[in-house]
């Protein structure tokens, strides 16, 4: 009888005493996850640069990057978990809703992407076209009065806490769906026949990594591969023509927050097409302190100026604005600003000092499922359950 293995922090966490012995240890290391993916992203920051001659393509692969990127590291970590389970005889264990482990086992794909999956559940408009249609009539509505009314020079999407300090509150939020967005792509798209020989070369990079790593996909995985990366091509080629409710002009700005949500991506290009700054306003965290292979491709594209919370963090995402410069071959890149937190300042200024410690808190990263968050962002989340339940143990010890 095999082994189990594991990979649902779900069921593990039903099954805590019984799992987690002195003995357990997870099966694959770190680096089998992150080495190859960070080498693959490595060289899909610099693809962009072969496309000077190309500005539509590169537009259309900046577009979806980022979606393209995340979709691609949810299956290789999850491949890598099952072609693991099969070199060892384990018997792979998982919850009936993580369909891609499925899928996989099966060697069954079917066009399937984790990330349009996720949002499909969140958008219902996506599967209901006649709801599209009536948003476009309430679209025409809006237009019409503002023709009257005049637009306004500010708007935001996106917000963040950094984002509402530099606008002075919540202005002109754009309120747009996926589906706002799929619903102008052309029935028969015809884009540039170089997206088919585009998608084979990235299937090809990203294989013959993990097949260093001996964890070699097969030949359907290869195959929906190259499907799943001409599918979001052709989905950023018709993207990129997409039109706001109103067209930008250049006297308006747009604040953003996050670069790496795709109708931020999207309305961001509209207004930089028709002459519009885009001010980008990060949202924190923890991205200025570790190297995080994805973050200039997922801030960077799209916006005009860059705005930090401190000094340092400016420092830091100014020298990777230059490094994104030199290897994407740039002639423009955002400036970036300092702009300092009254959020954060008002932290500071309730806290206090005490020689007492009378309680410990544990805040967890959150638990991704199938959506792994690769390469150097994330360990697996049987590893991180069980990182938990050693500190959760080591603190009650400790007396607290």
């Amino acid at each position: 009888m095999s082994k189990k293995f594991i990979v649902d922090f779900r069921i593990a966490a039903s099954e805590t005493d019984s799992l987690f012995t002195p003995d357990w240890n997870w099966p694959i290391k770190q680096e089998t996850y992150d080495d190859p993916l960070r080498e693959f992203v490595e060289w899909t920051h610099a693809l962009p640069a072969q496309f000077a001659d190309k500005p539509e393509l590169r537009t259309a692969f900046e577009l979806i990057e980022v979606d393209l990127l995340h979709d691609l590291a949810y299956f290789v970590g999850a491949w890598i978990d099952l072609s693991t389970a099969k070199k060892l005889d384990l018997d792979l264990v998982h919850g009936s809703d993580q369909h891609l482990y499925n899928m996989l086992a099966q060697d069954r794909l079917d066009g399937f992407s984790p990330t349009h999956y996720a949002r499909a559940a969140r958008d219902p408009n996506l599967r209901r076209p006649m709801k599209r249609l009536y948003q476009l009539a309430r679209k025409t509505v809006r237009n019409s009065i503002a023709k009257i009314k005049g637009r306004p020079t500010i708007h935001s999407i996106g917000v963040n806490p950094l984002l509402l300090e530099l606008t002075g509150g919540p202005r002109n939020i754009f309120h747009i769906s996926h589906a706002n967005i799929a619903v102008q792509r052309p029935t028969t798209q015809h884009p540039d026949p170089i997206i088919g020989e585009l998608a084979r070369e990235i299937q090809h990079q990203l294989s013959r990594r993990l097949t260093d790593v001996d964890h070699a996909p097969t030949e359907n995985l290869n195959s929906h591969f190259q499907r799943l990366v001409s599918n979001h091509l052709i989905n950023g080629w018709a993207d990129k023509d997409f039109k706001p409710e109103f067209t930008p002009t250049p006297t308006m700005t747009l604040f953003t927050g996050t670069g790496g949500g795709y109708i931020t991506r999207t309305v961001s290009h509209a207004f930089q097409k028709n002459g519009a700054k885009v001010v980008r306003a990060t949202h924190g965290g923890e991205s200025v302190l570790f190297n995080d292979p994805l973050w200039a491709s997922t801030e960077i594209p799209f916006s005009n100026t860059y705005a930090t919370f401190g000094t340092k963090a400016a420092e830091i995402t100014r020298n990777k604005i230059a490094k994104h410069q030199s290897i994407r071959r740039l002639h423009e890149v955002p400036s970036t600003i300092a702009a300092g937190s009254f959020f954060h300042q008002r932290i500071v200024d309730r806290s206090f000092a005490s020689d007492e410690v009378k309680t410990v808190y544990v805040i967890s990263a959150s638990f991704s499922g199938i959506r792994r968050h690769i390469p150097n962002m994330k360990i697996h989340d049987l590893v991180l359950l069980d990182w938990n339940r050693r500190l959760i143990q080591m603190i009650r010890a400790a007396g607290f």
